[in-house]
């Protein structure tokens, strides 16, 4: 997982391999960031239906051929799966 921060934009990517990345989400850069940093990720976990991605603004949750999906605006570090 790669968060990459460019002026306007706050990306996401899932890197699999060398020179091998998909892009879960880019979202629009805080104009005044609570913080001083904006949205930031926090975890990251897999499981068998995708990628659970912990940030500062929520839980997003990534199947494997989808981008990032909004599922909670609680957020906190992921402890692990479940069985």
């Amino acid at each position: 997982m790669i968060q990459g921060i460019t002026p306007t934009n706050i990306d996401v990517w899932l890197a699999t391999g060398s020179g091998t990345a998909r892009r879960l989400a880019s979202v629009a850069k805080p104009a005044v960031p609570s913080m001083g940093g904006g949205v930031y990720v926090q975890s990251v976990l897999g499981d068998s239906h995708g990628l659970w991605v912990a940030t500062s603004d929520g839980l997003y949750f990534a199947p494997p051929s989808a981008e990032l999906v909004k599922v909670s605006t609680v957020t906190g570090f992921l402890a692990g799966s479940c069985s």
